[in-house]
């Protein structure tokens, strides 16, 4: 997938954004899954480069809680603001 499109799992989980070589590269949004464990539900909104969350993004948490900041291949890194 190359350009803006949209991803539905079959858990539910789903990723709606840019692609590049048939990963998520750019802006985008990603849901987990109902099968995702501790992060059914989550909701990431940022950047992503090589199909991870990287650069500047924000998670809402299932419970409501949330972290922005920034992210280094999928893993929240430095700096943030959360709330819980």
């Amino acid at each position: 997938m190359h350009g803006h499109g949209l991803m539905v799992y079959p858990d539910g989980e789903y990723y709606l954004g840019n692609w590049k070589s048939d990963l998520k590269e750019g802006k985008g949004i990603y849901i987990w899954g109902r099968n995702a464990g501790e992060v059914a539900g989550d909701k990431y909104e940022g950047n992503f480069r090589d199909g991870f969350a990287h650069g500047a993004g924000r998670t809402v948490f299932s419970d409501g809680g949330w972290h922005k900041g920034r992210y280094v291949r999928g893993k929240m890194q430095g700096n943030g603001m959360m709330q819980t």
